[in-house]
């Protein structure tokens, strides 16, 4: 066997792709092949087959420009990607805490996320609260015992964490120190007013930065805020690319020479579920890159790419299926080659973690690397036909909009202008639309509900009054300015999840409850025989108990359900469930039977006929029904 090539198709006949295609039509039954065909957000279709015909020139090797298929020869390896875990305990001694466990567990870098919003006065923080350098050389030191490197990420407050940085650092000589600081990202956030502002704070600050922290990266490009946002993969890859241009130009401006200012810009990008649109997403980063690196003269320095399980994608209801979709967005990550990973904990979108979902985030990137073996492969997708196409095609949309922003005089200049957020803006309005209708469902919030799940415990809130009162005697001192304020110079983007809009109905659901000691409900009532009705009856049911609307099945009676027994006070919806394409004048009957006994809306699901407030299908505008159902109620406005 060894002196022979082994060939797996010896033993079938040869097929052509011919073939494969008429397969594919007898398969449909004469139905249109392109109904197999998918798009994206980005409108790059997804094909059901690719052959090598669709293989894309130039890909070139791992460690070979254009970096598709990796930014070294040897990939991850030997050792693996960067487990990066993040940490945003206000309280700077339960973070120190955290984070000296997590290393001690299989972590290898720390994302440490500094508060923004209690030095602006707001209620609640929403990362480590450091009101003196000795609470940042607490976390250094623990950082600089374990050898660990901690990536800063200051947000709009850059210049005073820079401040507090250089004042801390001797007690974190021998960590590796990088500032990460994202100036426009955090204007396009709204943690700094004015974008131009903090471009030229950020290029006075950078040297200084440099000569006191060697190699570690000053700037982060990320798209992070993009992608919370709503934007589609191609709008954030373009943002990303364009930030990192826009920061190479602010560190060779500051005299720093173009392939060293590359070596200081990380790039941050989000990692959906996806685990093969986040792999393309990751890849075709690298190639845009490397055509940047190309028009700036810059050889041999690939990006660092930093990838982080999406926020977006995170609920707060059900949080246990927030687990496999963060395993599935890390694999993405891994096979798309990032360098360092950071997989959110699945109580996220609740507050802050506790023990058990840190555990569990830094255990499932250990897992998929020395379980699965996952770090092993050089490049995990090298040779897929749609790997390399599928990241083509994103890299191509996304150059696209990159050139636009350089038309437009670059990134500051296009945030002045808005259309990049615009962009964005539009993309989640069709990711909404897509939500509403079904086509994007999220187990356990749009569909498959658990009404009876018990919340989780939050952790032990930090005491915010000893924080505030360290603020504000630091403040008293003349020490700690709060960072920029003021109105906004460009149009800012919020954090949205999809699952929100069900998250809300699942509230309203939570208080009706707490004050009538039941949910609402719907009645279902099965038309015809079981084995007919029985899928329309799952559809409602699924449906509703999204909405927070619990779901109670009739008795069965035969082929003609009896409405007679019907309770509008325990039930004030129902459903006839029918699996006839037309139930005619029965159905109609029954729906004017359970009016007359005080129903406020019922519905048909699994056929059509008169008289219905709506037809329950597969895709329908479900969120627009559910608000209705709930305004019935008199417990939603307008």
């Amino acid at each position: 066997m060894s002196e022979q090539t082994l060939s797996l198709a010896r033993e079938f006949p040869p097929a052509t792709l011919e073939d494969w295609r008429a397969q594919m039509v007898r398969a449909l039954r004469g139905g249109d092949p392109e109904s197999l065909v998918s798009r994206t957000l980005d409108d790059i279709p997804v094909e059901p087959l690719y052959t090598p015909e669709q293989a894309v020139p130039g890909g070139g090797l791992p460690g070979r420009i254009p970096w598709l298929r990796g930014g070294r020869v040897t990939g991850n390896l030997p050792h693996g990607w960067d487990i990066r875990q993040l940490h945003r305990h206000p309280d700077p001694e339960v973070a120190a805490a955290q984070i000296a466990e997590d290393l001690g567990r299989g972590v290898r870098s720390i994302w440490l996320r500094l508060d923004r919003r209690l030095l602006r006065g707001e209620a609640q923080p929403d990362g480590v609260v450091l009101p003196e350098a000795a609470d940042l050389s607490r976390i250094l030191s623990v950082c600089a015992e374990a050898g660990a490197p901690l990536v800063l990420d200051p947000g709009g407050d850059f210049l005073r964490i820079a401040e507090l940085l250089l004042g801390a650092a001797e007690d974190g000589s021998g960590t590796a120190i990088a500032f990460g600081a994202d100036p426009l990202g955090a204007a396009v956030a709204g943690e700094h007013p004015d974008p131009a502002a903090a471009l030229a704070a950020m290029a006075e600050l950078a040297p200084s930065l440099a000569e006191r922290f060697g190699e570690g990266r000053l700037l982060w490009a990320s798209g992070l805020p993009w992608h919370d946002a709503g934007a589609s993969d191609a709008q954030e890859l373009a943002a990303t690319i364009a930030t990192g241009i826009a920061y190479l130009r602010l560190l060779t401006g500051a005299g720093f020479e173009a392939a060293e200012a590359a070596r200081r810009i990380g790039l941050r990008l989000a990692a959906d579920p996806e685990i093969f649109a986040t792999a393309a997403k990751l890849r075709a980063a690298r190639r845009l890159w490397a055509q940047v690196a190309r028009h700036s003269g810059i050889e041999r320095v690939p990006p660092f790419l930093h990838a982080v399980t999406a926020p977006r994608v995170m609920s707060r209801r059900d949080p246990w299926t927030n687990m496999l979709r963060v395993t599935a967005a890390t694999l993405g990550a891994a096979l798309g080659g990032a360098e360092a990973i950071t997989t959110l904990p699945f109580d996220h979108a609740i507050g802050l973690p506790d023990r058990l979902s840190r555990r569990i985030a830094r255990n499932t990137q250990l897992v998929l690397a020395l379980e699965s073996q996952v770090q092993h492969p050089i490049d995990p997708l090298g040779g897929s036909w749609f790997a390399d196409r599928f990241a083509d095609a994103l890299a191509e949309r996304a150059w696209t909009l990159v050139r636009e922003i350089e038309a437009a005089g670059g990134m500051l200049e296009a945030l002045r202008r808005g259309f990049p957020q615009e962009r964005v803006i539009a993309a989640r309005e069709r990711r909404l639309r897509d939500i509403a209708l079904r086509r994007d469902l999220q187990v356990g919030i749009g569909g498959f509900a658990h009404l009876e799940e018990t919340p989780r415990s939050p952790p032990p809130e930090p005491d915010l009054e000893a924080l505030r009162a360290r603020l504000a005697a630091v403040r008293a001192a003349g020490k700690g300015a709060p960072p920029p304020r003021g109105t906004p110079a460009i149009r800012i983007l919020r954090p949205w999840r999809p699952a929100e809009p069900f998250e809300r109905l699942r509230d309203l659901s939570d208080a009706f409850l707490a004050r009538e000691g039941r949910r609402p409900a719907v009645l279902l009532l099965r038309l015809g025989r079981p084995a007919e009705s029985i899928a329309p009856a799952t559809l409602a049911k699924n449906l509703f108990e999204a909405g927070g609307i619990a779901a109670i099945e009739a008795p069965a009676t035969g082929e003609s359900p009896d409405p007679g027994g019907f309770d509008p006070a325990r039930t004030p919806f129902a459903v006839l469930c029918t699996g006839s394409p037309d139930p005619g004048d029965r159905a109609t009957a029954l729906a004017r039977g359970l009016r007359d006994r005080g129903a406020k809306r019922v519905y048909l699901a699994g056929g059509g006929a008169e008289g219905f407030d709506a037809i329950l299908r597969e895709e329908m505008d479900a969120l627009a029904l559910l608000e209705d159902a709930w305004r019935a109620l008199g417990e939603m406005p307008g």
